[in-house]
């Protein structure tokens, strides 16, 4: 996505991927009660994933120039 984005000069590529990156998380979030999930290692993957989003999200959001608010 990077790399096509660049290429084509579109910003939108990182928006819409970015979109759905979140937008599917937001579904497994709602349906996986990550806290709470009593299989320690089922846990474990969920925060990991959690973690790999977050980072995801969070370099897209500084190449597009966005801040992210401390607190919501």
């Amino acid at each position: 996505v990077l790399t096509n984005s660049f290429n084509s000069k579109s910003l939108n590529e990182l928006t819409d991927y970015l979109y759905k990156l979140t937008t599917s998380y937001n579904r497994f979030y709602s349906e996986c009660h990550v806290l709470s999930e009593s299989d320690k290692v089922k846990q474990e993957s969920w925060l990991y994933l959690t973690k790999v989003v977050f980072d995801v999200s969070n370099i897209l959001l500084n190449i597009l120039a966005i801040e992210i608010p401390e607190r919501m």
